[in-house]
């Protein structure tokens, strides 16, 4: 198992892989153009996995319902689809990963949920992953704040 470490905690709107420099730039030109919300208030709801919590690859963090989070996700969707990008296949699925599981683990059916304080989602930030040996490092490209 290894946990990812605090400052890589992220909710991921979309993930689109390797990039032209010329796209990331159109990307962080036009996001300002359809991303002006306000800062959105959220909660955690619980542990989850992918693909399944019975047998993860992956170990997350899940958040409540929230109409503005899946807006956000919507007009991030409608940024990159006005770019000609294809439009996402999967299920969106707001969560923070915290883990990676290196070998098949299973976790017992009975897991409590989680309570936590409400936190604040105050930015939105376009991240190049770069991918190392030890794990990926997030390189922020561009921040926008939300109002």
């Amino acid at each position: 198992m290894r946990w990812e470490r605090p400052e890589k905690i992220h909710i991921t709107l979309r993930f689109l892989g390797d990039l032209e420099e010329d796209t990331v730039a159109g990307i962080n030109d036009n996001l300002s153009k359809f991303i002006e919300q306000r800062e959105i208030e959220s909660e955690l709801s619980g542990l989850g996995g992918f693909p399944d919590l019975r047998f993860p690859r992956i170990l997350f963090i899940g958040l409540e319902e929230n109409i503005e989070i899946e807006n956000l996700k919507i007009n991030v969707d409608k940024c990159l689809n006005s770019m000609g990008f294809p439009p996402e296949e999967r299920e969106f699925i707001p969560h923070l990963t915290i883990g990676r599981v290196k070998q098949r683990i299973r976790l017992p059916r009975d897991i409590p949920p989680i309570k936590s304080p409400g936190f604040i989602i105050r930015n939105v930030t376009v991240f190049r992953s770069v991918l190392k040996r030890s794990g990926s490092k997030h390189i922020p490209l561009k921040r926008l704040e939300l109002k």
